[in-house]
Formats: C-alpha cells, sequence, structure tokens
C-alpha cells in the first residue's frame, strides 16, 4: 500500500507534509497542459541516451517520474509501470517504439528484472529511470545508517512527524542526472489537537499572549492579522532555520563526491495546496489565494513555505572543486 493509499484525508496527508491527491492531480494536469511545456518525448530521449536519471525525494518527486513514464509509455506503446514509492526498482526507458505487429508483449513479464549494463544501454540506445523515496533528502553514507533502517529514528525531533528515508547515496554516485526535490516542513505534531484552530503556542511571539486562537482578540480583523503573522513567521523559521541548512548539507555532501564524469543535478518545485482543499472552510474557496486567512492554519503553514523552487540546475563539475 502506498503513502496515498494509506492517508485518505487532507488533514491526514498535511500531517506528513503532502498535498491533497486531488490538488496534486490538478497541478500535475495543469504542468502537462502548459504551453511552455513543448519539449517532445522523442527530443527528451535524443538527450537521456546511455543516461542514468535518478529522481530523489517525497511523494512530490515520485507523482513527477510516474508522469514522465507515463508520457514515455504512450511514446513507446510498451508498459512502464511503477511498483510504487517505496519499491520502484528501475525503467529503461528511451527504446525504439514497440511496432503493433511485434510479438513483444505490452507488458513485460513478471519476476527478477536484470540491471542492463553499459554495453547493453549502448546496444539499445536507451537510458535508466529510477526514483527513491527520500522525505528529508538526508545523505547518509550507507545502508546501515539509523535513518534507513530504524522508524523511530526517522522520526524529526523538532515536529514529532516521521520522515520516510530510503538509502539513495549509492545510486546517485553511479547517476549521470539527479533530480532532487524536499517538500515544505510538515507542521509538527502537536499542533493536531482535535481543535479547528489546532495548537499553535510554539508559534507565539516573546509579548504574545498564551495561546494562537482567533477568539483571543475581539476584533476580527485584528485577530486574522496576528493569526496570519504568526504563521507566516513560523514558516519562515522553518524554512531558513531548517529546510535551507540542511538541503545545503545534502548538496555539499553530494559535491563532494570523487567522480570520473560530470553529474547534472536539477531540483523541482513542489506546488502549493489550492484553496478549494483546505479542510473546514466555509467560505467560497475559489475566491481564495493560497495563503488567505481564511485558510486552515496547517494549509497556511505549508503554502508560506512556498514551493522551493530553489535551484535551476548545477552543473557537478562547477562545483567539484569548489
Amino acid at each position: 500500500m502506498t503513502i496515498q493509499q494509506q492517508l485518505r484525508t487532507p488533514s491526514e496527508r498535511r500531517r506528513v507534509g503532502l498535498p491533497d491527491p486531488v490538488c496534486s492531480d490538478v497541478a500535475l494536469q495543469w504542468h502537462n497542459t502548459s504551453p511552455q511545456d513543448s519539449l517532445r518525448i522523442e527530443n527528451l530521449c535524443s538527450l537521456l541516451r546511455l543516461k542514468k536519471i535518478l529522481f530523489v525525494g517525497p511523494e512530490t518527486t515520485f507523482h513527477l517520474h510516474a508522469n514522465l513514464l507515463q508520457a514515455i509509455e504512450i511514446h513507446e506503446n510498451r508498459s512502464h509501470s511503477c511498483l510504487g514509492t517505496e519499491f520502484c526498482t528501475f525503467h529503461q526507458i528511451c527504446r525504439a517504439p514497440r511496432s503493433p505487429e511485434s510479438s513483444e508483449p505490452f507488458f513485460p513479464p513478471g519476476g527478477f528484472k536484470k540491471y542492463p549494463s553499459n554495453r547493453e544501454l549502448a546496444a539499445s540506445q536507451s537510458a535508466i529511470l529510477k526514483y527513491i523515496l527520500s522525505n528529508s533528502l538526508y545523505a547518509g553514507r550507507d545502508m546501515q545508517d539509523p535513518r534507513y533502517i530504524d522508524p523511530l529514528a526517522q522520526v524529526d525531533s523538532s515536529t514529532g512527524v516521521r520522515q520516510k528515508e530510503r538509502y539513495w547515496f549509492g545510486q546517485a554516485r553511479k547517476a549521470d542526472v539527479i533530480i532532487l526535490n524536499r517538500g515544505p516542513i510538515p507542521a509538527p505534531q502537536w499542533t493536531h489537537d482535535g481543535t479547528r484552530e489546532g495548537n499553535w503556542t510554539f508559534a507565539r511571539k516573546p509579548n504574545a499572549n498564551a495561546r494562537l486562537r482567533r477568539e483571543d482578540v475581539d476584533d476580527e480583523d485584528t485577530t486574522k492579522e496576528l493569526y496570519v503573522e504568526r504563521i507566516l513567521d513560523v514558516a519562515l523559521r522553518a524554512t531558513v532555520d531548517t529546510f535551507l541548512p540542511e538541503v545545503v548539507e545534502t548538496l555539499k555532501a553530494l559535491f563532494k563526491e570523487d567522480r570520473q564524469h560530470d553529474r547534472v543535478v536539477l531540483w523541482h518545485g513542489s506546488w502549493f495546496i489550492e484553496s478549494a482543499c483546505a479542510q473546514g472552510t466555509e467560505d467560497d474557496t475559489r475566491m481564495m489565494n493560497v495563503l488567505d486567512s481564511r485558510i486552515d492554519p496547517w494549509t497556511l503553514f505549508y503554502n508560506a513555505q512556498g514551493t522551493s523552487t530553489l535551484l535551476p540546475f548545477l552543473n557537478y563539475s562547477e562545483h567539484r572543486h569548489a
């Protein structure tokens, strides 16, 4: 069972920092139909041949990898289904399209699949695509790191939320292209106290009242201003104090690796949770923006951290001696 199947409600998905699946599908559909997305699969494959491409990140990254596989599947006329976020093995992509008259089945036979050698990739002019789940982009040095094998070690002490991780650094050493993403920091587990507003006491400023609730202030406009201001402040601190330093450490570890050839590192952005998917909103959500004060605090906290579009692309050769 995948994360998406386990976390069916928006509130459950926000607890671990994931967008609602409906919003995810809408975002992907919009991205696919964007006029700027005009690169055809044939042209893309001409750039990817003989390459090993690795996607690393949360479920957002898995959706991107699955979206690309779907487009390649249509182009090749052969299945490129994936076993899920935690069980992706590899996909041999950009092979010559399967002829309708071919004896090759659309669905590959089950069982063990042998990883293609460089010689086999050259003979078929194909490429390898793989996804590995990593919610925080933690770059442990080996598979025995507790963050990869111990569920309790995966619980973030600052939020109480488990961040699932799989060892990806070994595959990164072999990859020619790496696509990374880390989503916004999830709201702390203790904010989910069963109330509509949640327990955001930790969001207080030094001289603020004891609890962040709208009803603490008589004037409704003042209440909303304080409410939004404090949520935005917490989101900013999460970005500056946690997100950025940890992403920088991951990139430093990546660029320290001694390689015989260049590596390209790409960063893809996340997406906002649309106001239509916010919980407990009584107003017309179609008129709200993603930072509207009427949105629930968990969605507001998530959206306030932005879409994490930090890096266009990094050429490994430009940084390996930095």
